[in-house]
This record gives C-alpha cells, structure tokens and sequence, in this order.
C-alpha cells in the first residue's frame, strides 16, 4: 500500500527496521521462536547418581485411592520406577516415597533434575536434599524440554498402561508392577542394552527363560569375569550416551538459531498459553510484552528476566525461545535527531519571534500597545510611582530612533501573545527600564531615526523604538546593561 503511493530508495529496508522497533506490532505479533540451540544434559557415569523425576497426573482414583503415578528415572542406565501416590501429597509425603523406594534399592543421588513443581520447590525439599548434600537442577517454567527424558517415560508408560488395561480402568495400580518390568527389560535405544544389564550386569528371568535350554548356552561366569564385564558395560553406555547427545543436537540445531544475551541487553518476552492463562484468554490480547533487561545468564538457553513478579506472578527465568531482541534506536542516533529537532525548534521559535514582534510594532504605531504595557505594568510593574517617559509603563511616543535587539533581551509580550509559545521571560531574567538602547559591541555605531509618516507600520524589526519599554534582560558576561538599575537610574 506504500509502494502505490510513494517511493524512496531502499525503501522495503526502511519499512522492515519501522516495524520492528513499532511496540504494538511486537506485542501483538509475538510468538515463539526457534532461539537457542540444542544442548544435551552431562553424561553421568555411574547407575543412579543422577537421575530426573516427574508426576504423571489426572489417572482414575483406584480402590488404594491413588491417581497419580511418581516417575524416577535414572539418567545412565535409563532405569525407571513407577511409584502410585496421591494428587494431594505434599512434599515430606514424596520424600518418605522416595526414601522407601529409591534409597532403600540405590543409594542417594548426587543430583536430581525435576521441573518447577509445587512440591519440589518447597523448602522442606530443598532443606532436605541441601542438608544430604544432593543438587537439585530445576528446568526452566513451561519448558519442558530440559528434562525431555522424563518425559518420553510418561508418555511411554501411558502407552503401556492402555494397552495392558482392558474394560475397569480403575485397575491401572495392580498392572503398574507389570509395566516396570516390561519397561526396564526392554532395550534402549540410546545404550543398546536393556537397563537391568546396565545396573546388574545380566538380564533377569523372564517367563520365557523358564524352559529348558541347551547346556551350551547357559551362562557362567567367574565373580572377577563378572565385575570386568559390568565395567565394560558401563564405559559403553557412557560413550552411547555422548553419541546419541551428539547426534540429537546435531539433528535438532539445523532449523534453530543460537541467540546470546548479556545482562543489561532489553528482550521482548513472549506470552506461553499455559504459562499465561489469564493473559492469553483473549485472542484480541497482546502475545507479549516488554522491552524488559537481562538480568543474569543462567545458561545459554536460560536467562532470568527483570519481569514484574508482582504484576504477572511467575517465576522470572525464561527459555530463550521466549525472548526476542529489543531493536531499539541507538542512542547516538537518538541524540542526533534530538539535536536536530531542536535547531528546528530554535529555527521555528525565532520565526515566532519576529511574527509576534512586527505584531507589536503595528500595534505600537496604531496606538493600541499603550493599554496592553498599563495592563501587563498593574500586574507586573516592578517600579512602582515611576513618572511616565521613565517607568516601565511608556506613554505612547512616535517613531524614532531604533536598533536591533541584543540575543539576551526579550521584550514583554501583552494581551493575546503572552500565551503563544515561548512569549514568557527566561527564569533568570530581569525586569528593567530602558530610556535608551545601545549595541554591547560600541565599535558599530547607532543608526540614528528613521523618519517616516505617522501612523503608518515600522518595515523592520530594526525600526522599533524601544525608550521607555519594560524589557527581560538575561544577563551575560559580555552585556553591558546593569541589572540592579531602576528606572530613574537608568543611563540615557
């Protein structure tokens, strides 16, 4: 619609950097965007030392009167627990959970990777696990892709539980055993072993085993064979690990772009449905908000925001697909077109100077400006039972000599222009009365009067005669004029 009416040389560049800067098309085109590149978690080294936990919730109350599942995962054998518990269960309630099941069978971990839930912000549960000495590693608000491992177990675990549940779906807690063990028999894609061989070294006893089998392929083997074994099994794992990280990152990060911040930058902040409800309810509402500053970096892909907590009443660390730069002016761009606004605001308020001063004269040459100087002087006269022709209310006087007012004299402007635009004195002026005006420059000499008929308007500003006005004198170094003199004092 643009091009159909004007045209400028790169004038699409010039439309693109508009609309970027524009605050309502960035609040109201915000969305998601392919920020920050993938970044796989360490490679632990070791069964159970680190390891991620998460709830699956909204499952049918069973006889128990249990409805949801908590999920313990380890990291390196990718080993899981399906523990029943109650929606309602604070945190001291999971912490006897966890000790009854986990602790009991594989020691405490080092640390644990969990999303921002209620119970696992709790201070009892960071008191407990600081005083263990276990480090919590919490995922950013609605990103659920920092523990994506936890994840895949939910929604794996749902497949199997549908798939073994047939009419009473109240029944899910008596097959949940089942589940595990089918789980944790299974071969992972990522260690190519199934994880009871990564942790114990064998694959357990299924009902398949239990037929007899060819002496020749039992197996047998030493307790220092064994313990080799386990260990070879454990570094394979670790590289399998590390090799399928890389390969997912390398995967993921073709269609994303890396993004860094540093504290102090400003970033838009995208508005997630679920992490916004109240604010997306609409869909004529804003998509997001900002520019806000960068606080700290947690990471590459997290940083924490200076986001009204109290406003919005959510955590202040977003993902970084959440954030968009700020692409604000530059500041000395900024204070370039500030100073040329300003030459023209000068430029324009000179104009003004010259328009309201021949105003004045014309008025002064008709016999209209001696009621306006008596009005502006009862409101305003500084020199109280002056005698006319020596006070700073004139009589009126013909035409004569004139010159060119200095830069630090503003006459007083009367009736309708005393509110147009800068018709004001200076703060730092001060009232005088001048019988005569000379030049501070006394190597130019004064032209002397200018004769021309009564009545008729001056041609100049320079014809103006200015003996007996009340002036505004802001005084400078180089002024001559004295700003303690009264009227009567004045020199002629």
């Amino acid at each position: 619609m643009l091009a159909d009416h004007f045209y400028w040389p790169k004038m699409r560049r010039d439309v693109d950097r508009y609309v970027k800067r524009c605050i309502t098309c960035n609040k109201s085109k915000s969305k998601l965007k392919p920020h920050g590149l993938y970044t796989p978690l360490p490679a632990p080294t070791t069964p159970w030392e680190d390891i991620s936990m998460d709830f699956v919730l909204g499952l049918p109350r069973t006889k128990r009167g249990h409805d949801s599942i908590f999920v313990v995962v380890d990291r390196f054998s990718k080993m899981s627990h399906f523990i029943a518990c109650h929606k309602s269960d604070d945190a001291s309630h999971i912490a006897n959970l966890f000790f009854r099941e986990i602790v009991r069978l594989h020691g405490v971990p080092k640390t644990i990777v969990s999303d921002r839930d209620v119970k696992f912000m709790s201070y009892f549960w960071k008191t407990l696990w600081r005083k263990l000495g276990t480090k919590l590693l919490f995922s950013t608000t609605c990103h659920p892709q920092t523990d994506g491992q936890t994840e895949v177990v939910n929604r794996t675990l749902s497949q199997l539980l549908r798939s073994m549940i047939k009419k009473n779906l109240k029944e899910w807690e008596d097959c949940l055993p089942h589940v595990e063990f089918a789980y944790n028999r299974a071969v992972h894609s990522t260690t190519e072993l199934c994880p009871f061989e990564v942790v114990y070294g064998f694959k357990p006893i299924t009902p398949l085993d239990l037929l007899p089998l060819p002496i020749h392929e039992r197996v047998n083997m030493e307790a220092s064979k064994r313990a080799d074994f386990v260990r070879k099994i454990h570094v394979k794992t670790k590289e399998l690990i590390e090799k399928k990280g890389k390969s997912n990152a390398a995967r993921m990060n073709k269609k994303r772009k890396e993004i860094l911040f540093k504290p102090g930058d400003m970033v838009w902040v995208h508005f997630r449905k679920d992490r916004f409800p109240k604010l997306r309810k609409s869909k004529l509402l804003p998509r997001g908000a900002g520019p806000y500053k960068v606080l700290a970096k947690i990471n590459d892909n997290a940083y924490s925001i200076d986001l009204p907590v109290d406003e919005f009443g959510v955590s202040n660390s977003f993902n970084v697909a959440d954030l968009t730069p700020y692409d604000g002016e530059d500041l000395g761009a900024y204070e370039e077109e500030a100073s040329i606004a300003r030459e023209g605001e000068e430029q324009l308020d000179k104009k003004m100077d010259v328009k309201l001063d021949m105003e004045l004269d014309m008025k002064t040459s008709h016999g209209s400006a001696r009621e306006e100087r008596e009005a502006c002087a009862r409101g305003g006269d500084v020199q109280a039972g002056a005698q006319p022709g020596q006070s700073g209310v004139p009589g009126r006087q013909a035409p004569g000599r004139s010159d060119r007012l200095p830069r630090q004299i503003s006459p007083i402007r009367t009736g309708s222009h005393a509110c147009a635009g800068r018709a004001y004195p200076k703060p730092d002026a001060r009232p005088v009365a001048i019988r005569s005006l000379a030049r501070s420059k006394p190597d130019r000499p004064v032209p002397g009067p200018v004769d021309r008929p009564p009545g008729r308007p001056s041609p100049s500003l320079s014809r103006l005669d200015l003996s007996g006005l009340v002036i505004f004198v802001s005084f400078r170094p180089e002024v001559v004029l004295n700003p303690y003199i009264s009227a009567q004092d004045a020199p002629n």
